[in-house]
C-alpha cells in the first residue's frame, strides 16, 4: 500500500511494532518512507489493523473525555485504523468528537482542522473513492468556514482544495464523490460576501471544467457539476444588460457542448448536458423583455464560436439555441449514419427533441409575456400557416415514431407517459 503526501511524524510506535514483527521472519523491513511516501507492505496490513483495533477497544470507552492526552491517543489510535480502512464510519464518528471537544476547550481552530484536512490528504491518496472521508472533509470545511473572515482566504483554501479534488479524478476517473466535494466547496464560495471573489471564482472553474469535460466526454459527475457552476453564474439578475452578457455566455456553452457531441459521438453524458442548458435557457429567458441587444450580442457569439471551436462539417453550423434551431440540429445528428455509433447518437439526438419540445410545450402555456425573450427562442423561424400547438404535437408524433423504428420500446413508453402536449 503506497500513500502519498505522507506527514513526517508518523506513528513511530506503530512503524516499530511493524518492523520488530517482520524481523521475526526475516531482516526485510514492511515499511518504506521516502520523500514524504509511505510504503507498508500488504502482509502486515492486517497486523496493523489488528494491533490498532486492540488499543482502540483499551481505550474507547474514554471516548467523549475532555483529557487532552487521551483525546491525542485517541486520534493517533484511530488515525492508524482510516489508513487501512477509511469506510469506518463509527471511527469517523469517534475523530468528530475529539475534534469537537478540543474545539470547546479552546484549542487553535484552525490548526485543528487544517492537520485534519493533512489526514485527508494522505488518506485519499489510497482510497479516492470513500464515501466516509468525503464526507468527514465536508464536515470539516462546515466548522472551519465559521471561524475565518477574511474572504480572500476562502477563496485561496477552496482554490487548494479543487486542485486536490480534480488531482484525485485524474488519477482515478469518475470520482463522484470528489465532484460532490466540490459542489459543498462552490456553496462555501457562494456564501462569500464578495461578488466580485465569488464571479473570479466562477468563471475560472467554468474554464478548468472546460479543459476538463473535453479530456473526459463520459464523466457525468463533472458535467452535473457543471450544471452547478453555470446555475451559480446565471443566478442574481440585476438588469436587462447583465442578463444580456449571461445569455451569451449560455449560448457559448451550447456550441461548446454542439462542439463535443460532433467530435466526440454516441456519448449520453453530452446530450443530457445539453437538455440541462436548454433548461437553463428557457429559465434566464423567461422574465427577459426583448430589446435590440438581447440577441445582437448572441449573433456576435455565434461569430466567435465559429473560430474558437472550430466545425469542419459545413452542415453543422454554430446557430443561436432556437427551439427550430435545436430541432434541426438534433435532426441532423439523428440521420447522420456516417457518424461513429450512430445509432446510440440517433436515440440520443431523438430523445434530446422530444425533451425540447415537452419544454417548449410547458412553456408556451405559461407564457404572460408576449414580447418576452423566451418566446421569441420558441417560435423564431417556426412555420408560419400553423400554430405552434399543432407544429409541437405533429413534430412529437413524428419522433416517437422514429424512436419505435429504432427500436427503443422502453424509451417510447417512459417519453408517451411524460410528454403532455396540453396548451
Amino acid at each position: 500500500m503506497i500513500l502519498t503526501d505522507a506527514p513526517a511524524e508518523i506513528d513511530k510506535q506503530y512503524v516499530k511494532h511493524l518492523v520488530s514483527t517482520k524481523m521475526e521472519q526475516d531482516s526485510l523491513s514492511p515499511v518504506v518512507f521516502v520523500e514524504n511516501k509511505l510504503g507498508l507492505a500488504y502482509w502486515c496490513l492486517s497486523q496493523l489493523y489488528a494491533h490498532s483495533l486492540l488499543k482502540y477497544n483499551q481505550i474507547k470507552s474514554l471516548v467523549g473525555t475532555r483529557d487532552k492526552s487521551v483525546i491525542e491517543e485517541i486520534k493517533r489510535i484511530t488515525r492508524i485504523m482510516l489508513l487501512v480502512n477509511s469506510d469506518n464510519y463509527t471511527i469517523w464518528g469517534v475523530r468528530k468528537k475529539c475534534i469537537e471537544t478540543l474545539l470547546e476547550l479552546g484549542e487553535n481552530s484552525l490548526n485543528i482542522l487544517q492537520e485534519e484536512i493533512r489526514l485527508l490528504n494522505l488518506i485519499n491518496s489510497k482510497h479516492p473513492k470513500s464515501g466516509e472521508s468525503w464526507e468527514h472533509r465536508g464536515w470539516l470545511l462546515g466548522k472551519l468556514f465559521p471561524t475565518i473572515s477574511e474572504p480572500d482566504y476562502i477563496i485561496d483554501f477552496c482554490v487548494e482544495e479543487t486542485r486536490i479534488t480534480e488531482r484525485t479524478c485524474v488519477l482515478y476517473s469518475r470520482c463522484y464523490y470528489a465532484w460532490k466535494h466540490c459542489i459543498v466547496l462552490m456553496q462555501h464560495v457562494k456564501s462569500v460576501n464578495n461578488k466580485q471573489l465569488t464571479r473570479s471564482w466562477i468563471q475560472k472553474e467554468l474554464l478548468r471544467l472546460e479543459k476538463w469535460t473535453r479530456k473526459n466526454v463520459s464523466d457525468h459527475s463533472s458535467f452535473h457539476y457543471l450544471r452547478y457552476i453555470l446555475e451559480a453564474d446565471l443566478k442574481d439578475i440585476c438588469d436587462a444588460e447583465e442578463a444580456g452578457h449571461k445569455l451569451i455566455r449560455l449560448t457559448r456553452q451550447f456550441h461548446y457542448c454542439q462542439f463535443l457531441i460532433l467530435f466526440f459521438p454516441g456519448h449520453e453524458s453530452l446530450w443530457l448536458y445539453r437538455r440541462m442548458l436548454w433548461g437553463l435557457l428557457m429559465d434566464l429567458s423567461e422574465n427577459v423583455m426583448l430589446n435590440g441587444s438581447s440577441l445582437s450580442g448572441v449573433e456576435e457569439q455565434v461569430e466567435r464560436s465559429q473560430q474558437e471551436f472550430k466545425l469542419y462539417e459545413e452542415e453543422y453550423q454554430y446557430k443561436i439555441p432556437t427551439l427550430k434551431n435545436e430541432l434541426v440540429y438534433a435532426e441532423q445528428c439523428a440521420n447522420d449514419s456516417h457518424m461513429a455509433d450512430f445509432h446510440k447518437q440517433r436515440s440520443y439526438a431523438l430523445a434530446y427533441q422530444l425533451y425540447i419540445l415537452e419544454s417548449a410545450s410547458k412553456n408556451m402555456s405559461l407564457q404572460s409575456e408576449t414580447n418576452s425573450l423566451q418566446q421569441v427562442l420558441l417560435t423564431r423561424d417556426l412555420t408560419s400557416g400553423q400554430s405552434n400547438v399543432d407544429l409541437i404535437q405533429h413534430k412529437a408524433t413524428h419522433v416517437l415514431h422514429l424512436l419505435k423504428g429504432n427500436e427503443q420500446s422502453a424509451q417510447v413508453a417512459l417519453w408517451n407517459q411524460k410528454i403532455q402536449l396540453k396548451i
